[in-house]
């Protein structure tokens, strides 16, 4: 099987679509709380009122599951900082 290595950004013309990398905790953690009640369903890592220490180690997982290729949770960003959504994405291996 050939190895699958995802680019870690796609730009597009109003967002950008992108992997995790340490220091995204802040806006992780914005996002979350502004929508635990909406994202928590999908999101079993959610907590409400999730601290800055939770989301930065929780993005600082994401970035390490990515460069393994062991999953690809993504973040859509408009800007620099500001997250709208998070969205993980399993390909089919096989």
């Amino acid at each position: 099987m050939d190895t699958f290595i995802p680019p870690l950004e796609y730009h597009y013309d109003t967002f950008t679509l992108r992997a995790y990398r340490p220091g995204d905790g802040a806006a992780l953690q914005r996002t979350v709380n502004a929508s635990y009640e909406h994202l928590r369903q999908w999101m079993i890592w959610a907590k409400p009122n999730q601290s800055l220490e939770e989301s930065e180690a929780i993005c600082r997982r994401f970035a390490g599951q990515y460069h393994l290729n062991q999953g690809f949770t993504l973040g859509v960003w408009r800007g620099r900082c500001w997250l709208v959504v998070p969205a993980t994405i399993y390909p089919s291996w096989g």
